[in-house]
């Protein structure tokens, strides 16, 4: 079974974002790769699937990244972008879906 990820975390009214997502926090690993989420700004019941996937955090690309984004513009870094306040770098969840649904043949 595939799995895909977006590019982008999903754009959903905050008030929604609570019923549409099933938000999984970042391991241990992805921690240590940067990746970091503030656990009231997520849902953890609806169909959409939001994680950091091993496969797009897997090096230390990452916190490079952010570092460089805030010594070379001043924008700071923020934990979670989900919090209201986007203006910001951010390591961001992404939506995670099931690929295997999508081309069944009836």
């Amino acid at each position: 079974m595939k799995k895909v990820f977006l590019l982008a975390p999903p754009l959903i009214i905050p008030t929604q974002r609570f019923q549409s997502e099933t938000f999984s926090a970042p391991n241990d690993n992805q921690k240590s790769k940067g990746a970091q989420s503030t656990s009231s700004y997520h849902g953890y019941s609806g169909p959409l699937q939001v994680t950091y996937p091993d496969e797009m955090y897997a090096g230390p690309q990452q916190p490079a990244f952010v570092d460089t984004i805030v010594d070379l513009t001043g924008i700071t870094h923020c934990p979670d972008l989900n919090g209201g306040s986007p203006n910001c770098v951010s390591i961001t969840p992404v939506v995670w879906l099931e690929l295997s649904h999508l081309f069944q043949c009836p």
